[in-house]
């Protein structure tokens, strides 16, 4: 029954920036990512995106959300953008929104349908009130009925004191976009076709153009640096509200950035300077601290992550404690009760249960058993001469020495020790000493 078009073909020159405005992220997700996930919660499906610029980049966004990108190449403005489509093949109504208001939330947009079509109004158009509009278009009303919107660069004293606004927010019977859109010319001081003359030429002819009043954050569009600041701040507020209200403990939560789709369980603690991206899930009654950046991981319960670490796509199972200053690249796996300490790097390694890597190691491409103990400067030497990277397989209770050299592909039996500052490239059997060190030299000083 509805049809929905995203306007997002703005030039963005008041964010100084070469991305594109709708690929700026808000609470880590591109602005249109954010507005097309919006379309979806709300159970509209046939979307269409007119573009302009960069569309190397933001077409690929469009078409992960199965949408279609139509491109604008003339006609400048937002009824210019909309004279791009084909009109015989929208639903009965188009909604249209603007592609640089990343606030809007699934059930804005499906209140303001549901409402919109309740009214059996023509066109219905979002609206709501603020203190100081500044440039926002004013909405001019004859009662109930919508007379025009007036946009900043033709307001007279008078229609500037109103303080209802137009939110950008739409629906349109598409009958009268296809009588009407036609009529709307660029004979204003910008030189654009704007959308918003469709309401004085609808409402003259007799149709009904009604208001319906939707919440301010609907209105909040990102138009420079300073506007996408705020909108983040807006998104991890509310994620730190919603993570409060369900026992989480935030002492300083201006500081903390959690992005929506992150879980935190129950009783945990969030450090400032911490960041949770992704999809990353943390247990109940963790402890992240300060400067923590973790990145599509899952975390366990009662896991101690100590200040400045960074994870991407690890795993930490529970009553372990990571830290300070640990790296876990993708592919970690730490086991229950384990020791990940100070200056400790992971990658695709799988670290058993009750293991200690204390400080200053270097684990990759490796598995690493349980109770197995990982002496200081430890290194498993995975890459090889011919690009390649091979296996260290460490067993249970091995006890590998400091400065010690793993030289893959490689296995450590159960409970051998290797002697501290060896480099070991031969397989070691089980409870074995290995030493492989340079025969030590005394001399006198002259």
């Amino acid at each position: 029954m509805i049809s929905a078009v995203v306007l997002s073909a703005g030039q963005g020159r008041r964010m100084n920036s070469s991305l594109p405005k709708s690929l700026h992220p808000v609470g880590g997700k591109p602005i249109l990512a954010r507005i097309l996930q919006s379309l979806h919660g709300a159970g509209l499906n046939d979307i269409r995106v007119i573009t302009q610029m960069a569309e190397n980049l933001v077409h690929p966004v469009v078409r992960s959300f199965q949408a279609q990108p139509i491109s604008q190449k003339s006609k400048p403005g937002t009824a210019g953008a909309l004279m791009h489509l084909s009109l015989e093949e929208l639903q009965s109504y188009v909604l249209v929104i603007n592609g640089d208001h990343p606030l809007i939330f699934p059930k804005d947009l499906k209140s303001f349908c549901d409402k919109a079509l309740e009214n059996s109004a023509d066109i219905s158009v979002g609206t709501c009130f603020i203190s100081d509009p500044k440039q926002f278009g004013r909405v001019i009303r004859n009662g109930d009925q919508i007379v025009k919107i007036v946009e900043h660069y033709e307001f007279t004293e008078e229609e500037e004191s109103i303080n209802e606004i137009n939110t950008g927010l739409m629906l349109i019977r598409t009958e009268i976009l296809k009588d009407n859109l036609k009529l709307i010319t660029d004979d204003n001081p910008k030189k654009e076709y704007p959308l918003t003359d469709l309401i004085s030429i609808a409402s003259s002819q007799g149709f009904k153009v009604a208001p319906v009043e939707v919440e301010i954050h609907v209105a909040c569009g990102v138009n420079t640096q300073e506007d996408l600041a705020l909108a983040n701040t807006f998104i991890f507020d509310k994620k730190n509200q919603e993570l409060m209200s369900q026992g989480v403990i935030l002492p300083d939560p201006q500081q903390v950035h959690v992005e929506e789709d992150v879980q935190v369980g129950q009783g945990s603690i969030l450090y400032p300077g911490v960041y949770l991206k992704g999809k990353t899930s943390i247990g109940a009654f963790c402890a992240i601290e300060q400067n923590c950046f973790i990145f599509d991981s899952e975390i366990a319960n009662s896991v101690h992550i100590k200040s400045s670490c960074y994870l991407e796509k690890a795993q930490v199972h529970s009553k372990s404690v990571v830290g300070p200053f640990a790296h876990l690249r993708p592919g970690s796996v730490i086991g229950e009760e384990c020791k990940v300490g100070n200056f400790v790097e992971m990658k695709n390694t799988n670290f058993g249960s009750k293991s200690k890597a204390s400080h200053m190691s270097y684990l990759g491409d490796s598995v690493i058993g349980k109770e197995v103990n990982i002496g200081c400067g430890a290194v498993t030497c995975n890459y090889a001469i011919d690009r390649k990277k091979y296996k260290t397989t460490i067993k249970d209770g091995a006890f590998i020495g400091g400065g010690s050299m793993l030289v893959a592909p490689l296995e450590v039996g159960e409970k051998s020790i290797v002697g501290a500052g060896s480099v070991i490239t031969k397989n070691v059997p089980k409870e074995t000493l290995v030493v492989a060190r340079s025969e030590e030299t005394h001399k006198k000083r002259k």
